[in-house]
């Protein structure tokens, strides 16, 4: 995923995306949509999709320099 492109400045995230249902998302979660969430977080009966991303790598890229200017964090997966 590419986040914005201000000032010839970008953000690139990498990772896996793992899909979960309403229903197997773990009780504490649930929780906390439906106590600090919009209301649209109440239960229903149709199930929501919500995704968990797995972080690989941040980059942070200036093409506005010459050489550009990359910044790279790698991120630990657990």
């Amino acid at each position: 995923m590419v986040i914005g492109f201000y000032e010839e400045k970008t953000l690139q995230y990498e990772g896996r995306a793992h899909l979960l249902t309403e229903k197997s998302l773990p009780n504490e979660l649930k929780q906390r949509l439906m106590t600090r969430g919009k209301p649209s977080h109440k239960p229903s009966k149709e199930d929501f999709m919500y995704f968990k991303i797995t972080p690989g790598s941040i980059r942070l890229t200036d093409v506005s320099s010459d050489p550009w200017h990359l910044e790279e964090l790698e991120c630990l997966s657990s």
